[in-house]
């Protein structure tokens, strides 16, 4: 029957980015060369009429179950107006600085999409471990992506169809998809083609072995003859009927004893076991501990192919108790580093449920805490209701007691650790999360929910009106702080009065302890120009001591 053309085939149609395909592991070397040499055609179109893109990278990328790969950003001329965190490991280090996406720009990107189909891993770094370190491939791939991702452009490869051409050598074939949810299947080797019909009866019919069985026959004839003349004496001894059973038993094994030398014997009846003592013990499950040490770089990556065996799956993600007491801050970084984020428990059975599954003996952390106008948040920046604001002034964060219930805690507390993987390798927790959806709040116009706190990151603190909270990066001028701010729908703090430069003090020592300091919206154009605040108020030097030191803000 001839399939309808007006109804295609559901499966045929259905796209996945790159880089949700990837997450399943490495892709062979010879089908990942012949993907990215397709997206090299892709570019050198733009690459042609004078366009780059500046930022390929594996989410920018759909595939179908067809291979067919589609760049779904749009090439550019100049700089990029905005650079997507997603895509920093991708973008080249020119462009990153502000530069002009050029042809060689996405050669750089395709090397490392390139590197990080064939290892499974993002190349972190300018130089990252060679691919064949990682996974069983050609030297050659170690220097075509060394050489597409030199530092100084002129250093790489000149085009994407030269790379293109480059990796044309290294594929041969373009394999068929399996299923959907693997977009990427490794190619196919000519050990793997099944057997034919012919083949499989040629194996199920093993040859009779004539001599073994003339052999059992015989033995067979002399048992029953001994059995005959031991019946003719049976009034003689007494004892002959149960000698009798014992060979008419010993025949009755030795015919249903299969026959060593068969190709395919038969299988072995069970047999209870007499000494329960000597029985093999089942190899015991691997720690959690162990199991989160092996599997720290798979886990980071977002690679959910093999997660820690005590980790039970409910919904869309898995969880597991990490009995080791520690502060929510040392929890949350304990959780990221190991690809999970603090357990999000919004409703009741769930919380009834982790109680229970887990056996809970002592509190544990969740992902919640307070953001802005002392307000409780989820890690994914869904609010708890109203009536949860509960707790004293100095319980910044929740924990999940014994009988199940939310328990806030200050942040010198000490509980076990809740950590849950979502399916999709997603971590919503991080810092970085959290500020890119304040971005993308920011970027909306949507500036009344950010003064009204909404949306804000944990951890965000509120003074009379105002949200402040304080990131931890790199050392970056004052130039890059007031741009990071900005950015982010925010301006640089500036203590209006006295009360405020001690708040601020008293609630981000933690940063301001260490000596390194904290931007503030206080500067002057020149070292003989006036000093102002970014905020446009009169200049004041509230809480800073004359003529003394310079305050750690």
């Amino acid at each position: 029957m001839q399939p309808d053309s007006s109804h295609p085939d559901p499966a045929a149609t259905k796209t996945s980015t790159l880089e949700r395909a990837m997450r399943h592991g490495p892709v062979d070397y010879e089908q990942a060369a012949s993907l990215v040499g397709a997206l090299c055609e892709k570019a050198a179109r733009a690459h042609d009429e004078g366009l780059a893109y500046g930022d390929l990278s594996p989410a920018n990328v759909t595939i179908t179950q067809d291979l067919d790969l589609t760049i779904t950003i749009e090439p550019l001329k100049g700089p990029l107006a905005d650079i997507d965190h997603v895509s920093t490991d991708y973008i080249a280090p020119e462009v990153l600085a502000g530069g002009p996406c050029t042809p060689r720009s996405d050669v750089y990107s395709l090397a490392r999409i390139l590197y990080r189909l064939i290892t499974g891993t993002t190349p972190k770094g300018e130089s990252p471990p060679a691919p064949s370190s990682i996974s069983k491939t050609p030297l050659v791939l170690d220097t075509i992506i060394k050489r597409a991702t030199s530092v100084a452009p002129n250093d790489r490869i000149s085009s994407a169809e030269k790379l293109a051409n480059d990796l044309r050598q290294t594929a041969q074939t373009r394999p068929a998809i399996k299923g959907p949810e693997a977009p990427i299947t490794p190619i196919r080797k000519s050990h793997e083609i099944a057997a034919t019909p012919a083949q499989h009866r040629e194996k199920s019919n093993p040859l009779i072995p004539w001599g073994i069985v003339t052999k059992t026959a015989l033995a067979l004839v002399l048992l029953a003859l001994v059995a005959t003349l031991a019946s003719k004496f049976a009034g003689e001894d007494k004892d002959l009927p149960s000698r009798q059973a014992q060979a008419s038993n010993q025949t009755r094994e030795l015919t249903a004893r299969p026959d060593p030398f068969a190709k395919n014997p038969a299988p072995r009846k069970s047999v209870p076991d007499r000494n329960p003592a000597l029985r093999s013990k089942p190899a015991p499950r691997e720690r959690l501990k162990d199991s989160l040490t092996r599997l720290k770089t798979a886990l980071a990556s977002g690679d959910r192919s093999e997660l820690p065996p005590e980790a039970v799956r409910r919904n869309d993600s898995s969880y597991a108790l990490w009995e080791r007491t520690m502060t929510w801050k040392e929890a949350k970084a304990f959780a990221e580093t190991h690809g999970a984020h603090l357990a999000i428990l919004k409703d009741r059975k769930d919380r009834e449920w982790a109680k229970d599954r887990f056996d809970m003996r002592y509190p544990a952390w969740l992902g919640a805490g307070k953001g802005a106008n002392d307000q409780w948040y989820w890690l994914d920046g869904t609010g708890l209701p109203a009536g949860r604001s509960v707790g004293k002034a100095e319980d910044w964060h929740l924990a999940l007691n014994e009988k199940g219930i939310l328990m806030p805690a200050n942040p010198e507390r000490k509980c076990d650790v809740l950590l849950e993987w979502r399916d999709d390798g997603d971590n919503p927790g991080t810092e970085q999360a959290q500020l890119q959806r304040v971005k993308t709040l920011a970027l909306s116009g949507d500036r009344s929910s950010l003064l009204r706190g909404e949306g804000l990151p944990i951890g965000t603190r509120s003074f009379e009106g105002s949200h402040f909270y304080a990131v931890r990066t790199s050392m970056i001028s004052w130039g890059e702080a007031l741009d990071f701010a900005a950015t982010h729908g925010a301006y640089l703090a500036v203590p209006s009065n006295s009360q405020e430069h001690e708040w601020i003090c008293s609630n981000f020592w933690d940063y301001l302890g260490t000596g390194e300091g904290l931007w503030i919206g206080g500067f002057r154009s020149g070292p003989e120009q006036p000093w102002r605040w970014t905020s446009g108020e009169a200049w004041h030097g509230a809480g800073l001591v004359q003529g003394g030191n310079p305050h750690p803000l």
